[in-house]
């Protein structure tokens, strides 16, 4: 069945749409690769550290972590309402959106506590390296930033619509629809990123730490860190929403600020 003068305008759409789709993910592959390559040196020169000694050293970072967290209970909007109220910095500022700042500062705190850790544990190291890549694919504590596992997913999704929709019934879209697929597959191998399955738009670290010749036990001794640093930072994330939440709240019912 040809297709309607709507539904060809409709392909046309998700032709020319591509590129701009793809384009935070073209322009974020060369730190993506570098990122990969400062990670896969890391791991080829490090010396592993006894594994009672590394979990230490990781409840030690997240309970430091933890104690630079905002709190949304009553106790830490006194905090903040007597914080600001005392420093001319912050007093000309929306209470949320001090709240909402904090975060570059937590970030900041948490970068500080890995740095300490890596000339006694170089899991960290690498784990922050390992971190910098899932946070490019998964926008943890990006606001407004790009998620480029996402992104790659829309992509796939646009490639599907191209293939079902309009190459299905219109030969003139096969080569279109080949072009954008050679790329699409280009940016997953390039990147190393799963393209299916329930982790599809995650980076491939069995793959990649399997390459640089690490066993079994060291891939799991990085893959442990690297959650936990992301954890932290997920919970720094939820803290901060949290916080912000709450000022609007008590600011809305007149209780504070």
């Amino acid at each position: 069945m040809a297709l309607s003068s709507t539904n060809k305008s409709l392909c046309n759409k998700l032709v020319s749409d591509y590129e701009n789709l793809v384009s935070p993910v073209k322009s974020s592959k060369a730190l993506l690769k570098k990122n990969m390559s400062d990670l896969d040196s890391f791991v080829r020169g490090m010396t592993f550290s006894n594994p009672v000694d590394l979990q230490g050293a990781v409840d030690g970072f997240l309970n430091a972590a933890e104690a630079g967290l905002p709190t949304a209970d009553l106790s830490g909007m006194e905090d903040l309402d007597g914080f600001i109220k005392s420093c001319p910095y912050l007093s000309g500022l929306a209470p949320a959106s001090v709240s909402a700042g904090s975060i570059s500062g937590i970030f900041d705190d948490i970068g500080n506590l890995i740095s300490d850790l890596i000339p006694s544990f170089p899991e960290f190291g690498a784990s922050a390296l390992a971190d910098a890549i899932n946070t490019a694919l998964g926008g943890v504590g990006l606001p407004g930033g790009d998620a480029l596992g996402a992104i790659l997913g829309k992509a796939d999704q646009l490639l599907n619509c191209l293939s079902g929709l309009c190459a299905a019934h219109d030969p003139s879209y096969i080569g279109s629809l080949t072009d954008i697929a050679v790329d699409l597959q280009g940016l997953y191998d390039d990147l190393n990123i799963i393209d299916s399955g329930p982790n599809a738009g995650k980076f491939d670290f069995d793959s990649f730490y399997s390459n640089a010749g690490m066993s079994a036990s060291q891939q799991a001794a990085l893959n442990g860190v690297t959650t936990n640093i992301g954890n932290q930072k997920q919970s720094a994330a939820t803290a901060v929403q949290d916080s912000i939440d709450k000022v609007k709240e008590l600011t809305k019912a007149g209780g504070f600020f």
